[in-house]
């Protein structure tokens, strides 16, 4: 099968530092060439793809689809081919307005569906989300059926750490307010619990463009380690040493990528009960879910204290049977084949 995956013009695919969705498309990638398929990748310049086509963007999602209309009419039209779009405006989908059938275009949400029309002005546009929750969050906003694919990690590339943990706690997220690093420096002053936090990411949101640098300021006020954006090898060095990776999100948090990396060494999640959380942390087997910051603050204790013994090997085997790398491309692989059969939804 010919698969054509559409990233982001925001940062490059795989992202060298911060960046979720860039990051899950590239794997995606990966796993569907292991799996022997034809794919091409469309990204912003200054990415890379392991033995399939890169199709370099011009920074923006409308003018690069201009830029691969044609191309990618014409791989529809030779053949099996999907268009799998994973952009935040799914400029792609521009594709249905312009005579592609329903069978050969798919789009991923990763977040809200912002500033989308409701319903999108074709019918069945094979919208997806990345968790139950957050399925179920866009059909009600858009009136619409979606189906959902977990996102996966490759296993391969996260090494089991079965060594003693520190006692301190890790947060792990993009550094804008409703992923809630503010509050991670909060809870650590109210509980007395030593903290480290990798975060960045808010120079790519213009209204949160001072966020990173006013919570830094604020860490170093209370004695929290404040470690900005790191490369992988060190974020999973650190992750692996943590009593408990954290989150403090107060949104619905549509999948949350930072538990199952955290879970896929071995280390437990602490975290606010939002969105799809529950579904991805399996209470008190892969890590705790707080209804509140008081509860919330209690776990953490606990957690870091000993009180609450997790079994690593067992954390990371919950990964292994729910949220591999492997797992996520064949359940996309399966919606493929169903559309390419005319089952578009």
């Amino acid at each position: 099968m010919k698969v054509v995956l559409v990233s982001s013009q925001a940062l490059p695919t795989p992202p060298p530092k911060y960046g979720g969705l860039e990051r899950i498309v590239y794997w995606l990638s990966r796993e569907l060439i292991k799996m022997g398929h034809e794919v091409y990748l469309i990204a912003k310049p200054g990415s890379r793809i392991e033995g399939g086509v890169l199709l370099e963007g011009t920074g923006d999602e409308v003018s690069t689809f201009r830029k691969y209309e044609s191309f990618v009419k014409q791989l529809i039209k030779d053949g099996e081919a999907v268009v799998h779009s994973h952009e935040w405006l799914y400029a792609f989908g521009l594709l249905r307005m312009r005579g592609v059938p329903c069978n050969y275009v798919l789009h991923t949400h990763h977040g809200a569906a912002y500033n989308w029309p409701s319903p999108p002005p074709f019918e069945k546009p094979n919208l997806m989300g990345i968790s139950r929750h957050h399925a179920l969050l866009l059909e009600a906003e858009m009136g619409i059926p979606h189906k959902y694919v977990y996102h996966g990690v490759p296993l391969e590339e996260y090494e089991l750490y079965e060594g003693p943990r520190e006692k301190w706690a890790l947060f792990l997220n993009r550094a804008t307010p409703e992923k809630g690093a503010h509050i991670a420096v909060w809870i650590a002053k109210k509980t007395g619990v030593k903290l480290k936090m990798i975060s960045g990411g808010s120079e790519l949101y213009g209204a949160f463009a001072g966020y990173a640098a006013m919570v830094a300021q604020r860490a170093n006020n209370y004695g929290v380690e404040w470690l900005g954006e790191v490369d992988d090898v060190t974020k999973k060095s650190i992750m692996s040493r943590a009593c408990c990776v954290i989150s403090t999100a107060t949104f619905e948090e549509p999948f949350g990528l930072f538990a199952v990396e955290a879970m896929a060494v071995g280390t437990p999640v602490v975290a606010l009960a939002r969105g799809a959380l529950p579904e991805i942390i399996k209470h008190k087997k892969t890590g705790l879910l707080s209804r509140n910051l008081q509860e919330f603050a209690e776990h953490l204790n606990m957690v870091s204290r000993g009180v609450i013994d997790f079994n690593p090997r067992s954390i990371r085997q919950y990964v292994e049977s729910h949220f591999s790398a492997k797992k996520m491309a064949e359940n996309y692989l399966s919606i493929y084949k169903d559309v390419l059969n005319g089952n578009c939804f």
